[in-house]
């Protein structure tokens, strides 16, 4: 074997090299490893696990943080004041009303600048087509944190047009003053008492009217879209009825009031009873005083109907010095036909015609030297007409006068 340190050739058996003296290995023998130091085991060091209202409060800043730096993108793109000028330039290019009045700016009081009210005007007066221009820029010319002025600059196939529009904020948002579709001192006149709506909008108690030199109750709106709106006049006796109502200029429009047919029929029906109180009253040689609906009548003519009444008593019914006194009568057949009109033009009192007509015939005594006798006239039914006037008094339906004359 080799020697291990010199490497002198040695006999297989020599326990020690003959050159150097090292101990040789025994043959067979197998060399053993030094042990290897004993490993360090480290001790794993335990981490404490957070609170679970730590860990949501953790989780909730984080989403916080998020929402904020969020909001603040959003707000900048959506809720900036150019951004509310840019989708206004575009609804109105398109006729998008409903978002055109979205971004208006409507001051509370306004109460009659509703959305059906503007989406009416622009049904009158909004164009059919497109409008014929496109949106060149849009610049800040002026304004602060609550009012801003953009500079929209338009462009018209080879001119331009430049327009100021005016922002104001309205909470998160901001909304556009524009004026270009307002009306200013739009004015109706309407009979005193009648009950008006403006575009749906009831008008009682949010406008007090002023009479004007005729009687009229006269509205002045002070905003309004447009020139032309949908006027609607109701109220007690009065026919309800919608129009268009067109107002230009410094004088209200006048609008008539037509009584409603229910009310015709029902005075229509009071006339047959009244006249009938008063034939009967005539027949009996009663006084004016002494037949009821004379003496609840208006004032306005009774002198008038009290000449008529004792004409009627007197010479028709002959309760005078006539040789013939009619006593009893019978009126058939009985037709009515009302019309509505104006007593007084001054002060637009309405008033109602009825026109009674039907068959009349009657019994009378015939006073002569050889005795009173019955007779009967107007056996062959004659036809006759009468005319009955009403008048409205202090929402009240009365009689003021009454043609009734039959021989």
């Amino acid at each position: 074997m080799f020697c291990p340190e010199c490497g002198t050739m040695n006999d297989d058996n020599a326990a020690f090299c003959c050159n150097c003296g090292t101990k040789l290995q025994s043959p067979g023998t197998t060399p053993v490893a030094a042990p290897s130091p004993p490993l360090i085991k480290k001790e794993k060091k335990e981490r404490t696990p957070l609170e679970p209202v730590m860990r949501f409060a953790l989780i909730e800043s984080a989403v916080a943080v998020c929402c904020v730096i969020l909001f603040a993108v959003v707000y900048n793109i959506w809720f900036s004041p150019k951004h509310a000028v840019e989708k206004y330039t575009e609804a109105v290019q398109d006729q998008d009303w409903n978002t055109v009045y979205d971004l208006l700016f409507i001051d509370k009081e306004d109460t009659f600048l509703t959305k059906e009210a503007f989406l009416t005007y622009c049904s009158i007066y909004g164009d059919s087509d497109e409008l014929d221009r496109e949106v060149d820029s849009i610049s800040k010319k002026s304004g602060g944190f609550s009012k801003q002025t953009f500079r929209v600059r338009y462009d018209y196939d080879g001119y331009t047009d430049k327009v100021n529009l005016t922002v104001k904020r309205s909470g998160l948002s901001w909304k556009v003053e524009d004026d270009s579709y307002v009306v200013k001192d739009y004015q109706i006149a309407v009979p005193a008492g009648t009950e008006v709506s403006l575009d749906k909008i009831p008008v009682s108690g949010a406008l007090e009217p002023k009479q004007d030199e005729d009687g009229r109750d006269v509205y002045k709106f002070t905003r309004v879209f447009g020139n032309t709106h949908y006027i609607e006049l109701s109220g007690e006796d009065i026919e309800t009825t919608q129009q268009l109502v067109e107002n230009y200029g410094d004088s209200p429009t006048i609008m008539e009031t037509q009584i409603s047919q229910e009310k015709l029929e029902e005075i229509s029906e009071q006339s047959i009873q009244d006249l009938k109180a008063i034939l009967e009253g005539a027949a009996a040689g009663k006084a004016f005083a002494d037949v009821p609906v004379l003496e609840n009548m208006s004032e306005i003519e009774k002198e008038d109907a009290f000449d008529s009444y004792e004409s009627l008593r007197d010479y028709s019914f002959a309760h005078g010095d006539e040789a013939d006194t009619i006593t009893s009568f019978e009126f058939t057949d009985i037709e009515v036909s009302s019309r509505a009109g104006i007593y007084d033009y001054d002060d637009q009192t309405p008033a109602i015609y009825p026109e009674i007509s039907g068959t009349l015939s009657y019994k009378g005594t015939s006073k002569s030297w050889w005795g009173n006798r019955e007779y009967e006239i107007g056996s062959d039914k004659v036809k006759k007409s009468f005319d009955m006037y009403y008048v409205k008094e202090d929402g009240k339906w009365k009689l003021y006068n009454f043609y009734i004359y039959f021989r």
